[in-house]
């Protein structure tokens, strides 16, 4: 619709008798269109501004969604912005996130003292709060996919054999494609972070091609579906690295995917990988010798001395790639050793959390351990969570090898989970195995055995929450008592100002209020910011827990946010 047109009518258009009867009647025809379009244009003026004022930044994705430690590099959010710029908030101390003046392109600045591995950013104003983004700093020079590298003949030439590379395949059937120079036996890891981390909704496929084209090795899923390669080059030259994907939620179309949301960081590297570190948990405040295992590591990064506070720990130094997290226990952390089969079990003290590995076929890890009747012992195994391609199944015995209870699955997790209790006093074993009976040096596994104590856990089912200046704020919060916990629990709110007030609420240990309490909140001037949900017990063993609220399967974040807004004057 030309509103202009309507408004003022071109000439020709007009009835060449001003004076006459008809032509009264064709300008009041004009008049009530005037009438109509300025009301409408009024009610979306009105639309528009409630837009502007009621809407909080939302980001659907960053790209590129990770930087170099140490470096400033360019950032778009893309996502809804009704008013640009916002405020910016980060979950490490050492990223600082600035706005440009364009919408959406945000600095983001990584001092080199901040550990590697995935953090999180929000953009806020007074409306809200987006939802936490993952954002990854990373030790390797970072660069930006090019257009245009979709066939062997197009490939994009790196400048380094050493780099992380932000890409995106845009679109359907999309492929991109990297050549790297390689001398002869060279080792090379291509890894992909996608779906695991970043929820790019991709299944991605990586391939080692000749410089012509020809395919070398392929690999699809390696931590979860997120691919990786290694690859020693059996002669000096160019090699090309590609990287294309089908959905992550399979549909009816047969072919490759792509979209503005498929995003991927592609680490490509001929220097130090660490695929695991040897034991895979320490624990708490105790000095341990720990060895990296992975491609083309020396000393002194092969081998490390930690000493961990806390959890996670992580393992870093320049240049280094691959997984850095190491676990960290308050309790013994022993390292499966061999023979410990069905008739010579490891002894196992309870609590613990075992590193041991899958090293030969059909190898079988078996554990030794006393149990009381009507006792509940916990066992959580991490292997593929891990990377390892170990499909684990978990098994107690009784101490003449009777099976008890046997699990290969868990409902959350691509790993076991194994709540049992003992029916009486006496020696009992846990093993270990791997589902269709394969072994090696890479099918490791982190199994914590703990007997169950009444404990709880505190969940925020949001990660933000809006209300007015003046007005009660009703903040509900999950509570999952396990094990007979069955005490009075005391919620409070933390990390607010003074305008801000925040009423105690009790979870008694049974009624309404055992799984589900509402804290009540009122401001007396408008805010927007950060806060945490404490939940803690008195006496003697009291427990104290932060409200998370889960980002994903593997990632939750305390840091929840509340948003207190001016009332609108007329």
């Amino acid at each position: 619709m030309n509103v202009h047109n309507l408004l003022f009518p071109p000439m020709a258009q007009m009835h060449p008798d001003v004076g006459s009867t008809s032509s009264i009647r064709i300008h009041l025809h004009y008049l009530r269109n005037l009438r109509s379009v300025i009301g409408v244009t009024f009610a979306l003026n009105l639309i528009c501004c409630a837009a502007a004022q009621g809407a909080p930044p939302a980001v659907k994705y960053l790209f590129p969604a990770g930087a170099q430690r140490g470096v400033t590099t360019e950032i778009t959010a893309n996502g809804d912005f009704s008013n640009w710029p916002p405020k910016t908030w980060a979950s490490h101390p050492g990223v600082h996130v600035s706005c440009g003046q364009e919408k959406g392109k945000l600095s983001f600045t990584v001092e080199p003292n901040t550990g590697a591995g995935v953090h999180f950013i929000r953009l806020y104003d007074d409306e809200g709060a987006s939802k936490p983004m993952p954002f990854v700093v990373g030790n390797l020079p970072e660069v930006v996919e090019k257009s245009s590298n979709d066939s062997p003949d197009k490939a994009e030439a790196l400048s380094s054999s050493m780099v992380t590379v932000s890409g995106r395949l845009e679109k359907r059937d999309d492929v991109d494609v990297y050549s790297v120079e390689l001398i002869e036996s060279q080792t090379l890891v291509a890894s992909v972070l996608a779906n695991e981390k970043l929820a790019s909704p991709m299944d991605g496929v990586l391939q080692i091609l000749t410089a012509g084209g020809s395919v070398l090795a392929q690999h699809d899923d390696w931590h979860g579906l997120d691919p990786q390669l290694v690859f020693t080059a059996p002669s000096a030259g160019k090699y090309l690295v590609r990287i294309f994907a089908f959905p992550a939620q399979p549909d009816s179309r047969i072919g490759l995917a792509g979209g503005d949301a498929f995003l991927y960081r592609l680490t490509i590297t001929t220097g130090s990988f660490i695929d695991f570190p040897w034991p895979l948990a320490v624990k708490q405040q105790e000095t341990t010798d720990v060895k990296l295992i992975g491609w083309n590591l020396a000393d002194p990064i092969h081998r490390q001395t930690v000493t961990a506070a806390g959890h996670p720990f992580v393992i870093d130094g320049d240049q280094l790639a691959g997984q850095l997290l190491l676990a960290v226990e308050p309790h013994a952390c022993p390292i499966e050793v061999e023979p410990n089969n069905i008739s010579e079990p490891q002894a196992l003290e309870l609590p613990a959390t075992i590193s041991g590995r899958l090293q030969t076929l059909s190898d079988n890890d078996v554990f030794r351990f006393k149990a009381k009747r009507g006792e509940t012992v916990l066992f959580q195994l991490d292997g593929r969570d891990l990377g390892s391609p170990l499909d684990a199944v978990l098994e107690v015995t009784d101490s003449s090898g009777k099976s008890l209870v046997r699990t290969d699955d868990s409902n959350k997790r691509r790993d076991p989970e194994l709540s049992w209790k003992a029916p009486e006093d006496g020696d009992y074993q846990v093993a270990v195995s791997d589902l269709h009976g394969r072994g090696g040096e890479r099918f490791y596994y982190r199994l914590r055995a703990a007997m169950a104590q009444p404990d709880f856990r505190a969940k925020s089912p949001e990660h933000a929450f809006v209300g007015s200046v003046g007005k009660p704020l009703e903040v509900t919060l999950d509570l999952d008592r396990q094990h007979g916990f069955d005490q009075e629990i005391v919620i409070r709110a933390e990390g607010l100002p003074d305008t801000i007030t925040a009423e105690p609420a009790t979870s008694a240990s049974s009624g309404e209020t055992a799984k589900k309490v509402k804290l009540k909140l009122t401001a007396t001037a408008a805010y927007s910011g950060p806060f945490r949900i404490v939940a803690s017990t008195s006496g003697p063993e009291s427990l104290h827990r932060a409200a998370a609220f889960n980002i994903s399967d593997d990632a939750e974040i305390t840091d929840l946010w509340i948003t207190f807004k001016a009332e609108k004057t007329e």
